[in-house]
């Protein structure tokens, strides 16, 4: 996991470490068709559920920072995430991103171009390293991602993960100034 973590910095990226509380109406809005763990006792209405997705850390730790000047942000979190199966509550290790902004630095030498699919689809299969062969890029349908602009992860033809840009109807309904591109894979 260092060696990913590693890797990720030296592309570019930053490690965001958000709370496993986020709030109900961005989770709803990524995951609606998982249920989320309510907390008995939240520390605020906006930390009321457990996350089912990093992306819902994600997001908001993108706010914070845009809302600061910041125009290029790369952000990836390595943590659990909760689900309940029956009455069962279930705990994923995943790894994922939020790319936005320019795909490269501004820098004289070069132009560069807004972060798209395939620059974030770059940096995830140089994740893979030695087993990249193992892996395989399908196009699929995420409730939270861009129909045109998504698709499913699998290893050895087993789901793992997610990437895309951010659905459009989610970037309104959470009032986000544009879309992010997004990541997400299991870790184990």
């Amino acid at each position: 996991l260092s060696r990913i973590k590693d890797h990720l910095v030296a592309r570019g990226w930053q490690e965001a470490i958000t709370l496993s509380f986020v709030d109900p109406r961005i989770q709803n809005a990524l995951t609606p068709q998982t249920v989320a763990i309510p907390l008995d006792n939240p520390i605020a209405e906006t930390l009321a559920v457990m996350r089912t997705t990093l992306w819902s850390g994600l997001i908001p730790a993108w706010l914070h920072n845009h809302q600061r000047q910041q125009k290029r942000v790369r952000l990836f979190e390595t943590g659990v995430c909760f689900s309940a199966l029956d009455d069962e509550i279930v705990e994923t290790a995943r790894i994922g991103g939020l790319a936005v902004g320019l795909a490269h630095p501004e820098q004289w030498g070069t132009v560069s171009h807004a972060t798209d699919f395939h620059d974030i689809k770059a940096d995830v299969t140089t994740l893979f390293g030695a087993a990249a062969h193992e892996y395989v890029f399908e196009a699929a349908q995420h409730p939270a991602l861009h129909p045109g602009r998504c698709a499913r992860i699998l290893r050895k033809n087993q789901p793992v993960g997610w990437l895309g840009e951010l659905h459009p109807q989610i970037v309104k309904q959470i009032d986000l100034q544009e879309a992010p591109d997004l990541f997400e894979r299991n870790w184990r």
